[in-house]
């Protein structure tokens, strides 16, 4: 799959990989609008690190989603 409109959140994602700078990006909203698609399709060549909201979770899940 490809991302297809959200030109806004592009434009701004690629001002944080064009800065220079080391960035921390925090990514909320509300639930199933496409926040993890687009992070995943937006930075596919590049290295990212995602961390779940999940509270209660064991560390061996949460460290299985750092790529």
């Amino acid at each position: 799959m490809r991302l297809i409109g959200r030109f806004e959140e592009q434009r701004e994602l690629e001002e944080y990989t064009q800065s220079g700078e080391l960035e921390f990006l925090v990514v909320y909203g509300r639930r199933r609008v496409g926040k993890t698609f687009l992070i995943r399709e937006f930075f596919r060549d590049g290295l990212f690190f995602r961390i779940p909201g999940w509270q209660m979770a064991a560390r061996r899940h949460l460290l299985s989603d750092i790529r």
